[in-house]
């Protein structure tokens, strides 16, 4: 993985395309911001557990909570009789992938990394938090650099997913793509950490380092944008953390 450490916001917004040469025909860069420098691109399942996770594992799991989360929320996901063993299966069906989606935000462990299609939504993450380090990271994802993608069995790949979430607003407002990645283990498809993916020509990621001193100076220019809490996340909660971060920061 490329790593590069930059001035400020704007030389982040003037380098990252240079990273990727197909940029103009294939514009389908995706970006995290995480609010310190030194973290690992980790999916919240591979922390929780410390190993992998085969697929059909972790669809038992959400089977297990599939009934009790939709006594408490009135919310139907529907599922089907199949044992899903394979990701790219058990996420098209819209039931569990709606399931796996609504269950991490609420704080499940999941194999899911989300994305925004936005550098300024990312940059806006990666400054959300006060940063406790020297510098904030906003990683650049693009899966393919052609119009297609080549994958073999025994290595690891990630892919994109983009679920059918009608009525939850900050899916849209915050332009959210998750990614998963799985590489098969003795015949068994489990979900592995995302950077044992990375080759440079697919799956290609790059990880800018950006000044954690430069915060209310990107603050500044994504309020211009209308880029903040309240605006990304909505509701009464949402509307007065906004308030905070604009009036004590």
């Amino acid at each position: 993985m490329e790593e590069y450490p930059v001035s400020d916001f704007d030389e982040f917004l003037q380098r990252y395309p240079l990273c990727f040469p197909n940029t103009q025909t294939h514009p389908a860069i995706r970006f995290r911001g995480q609010s310190d420098g030194g973290w690992e691109l980790d999916a919240t399942l591979e922390r929780a557990l410390g190993s992998s996770c085969s697929v059909y594992q972790y669809y038992l799991k959400l089977i297990q909570i599939s009934d009790e989360v939709s006594a408490h929320t009135g919310l139907n996901f529907q599922k089907s009789d199949e044992a899903y063993t394979a990701a790219r299966s058990f996420f098209g069906n819209n039931g569990l992938g709606n399931l796996a989606v609504y269950a991490r935000q609420h704080g499940f462990p999941s194999p899911l990394l989300d994305w925004t299609k936005s550098p300024y939504i990312a940059a806006y993450f990666a400054y959300r938090d006060r940063p406790q380090s020297e510098n904030v990271a906003i990683y650049c994802f693009l899966e393919m650099s052609s119009e297609s993608k080549t994958t073999r069995s025994s290595l690891p790949a990630i892919e994109e997913f983009q679920p059918r979430v009608g009525g939850v607003a900050r899916h849209y407002s915050q332009q959210v793509v998750y990614t998963y990645c799985t590489r098969r283990v003795e015949g068994i498809e489990h979900f592995v950490p995302h950077v044992f993916s990375i080759d440079g020509h697919q799956d290609k990621l790059v990880k800018f380092l950006l000044p954690s001193a430069e915060r209310e100076s990107v603050f500044q220019k994504l309020r211009l944008m209308n880029i903040n809490e309240f605006s990304l996340f909505g509701g009464v909660d949402s509307l007065f953390r906004h308030l905070a971060i604009r009036t004590f920061s």
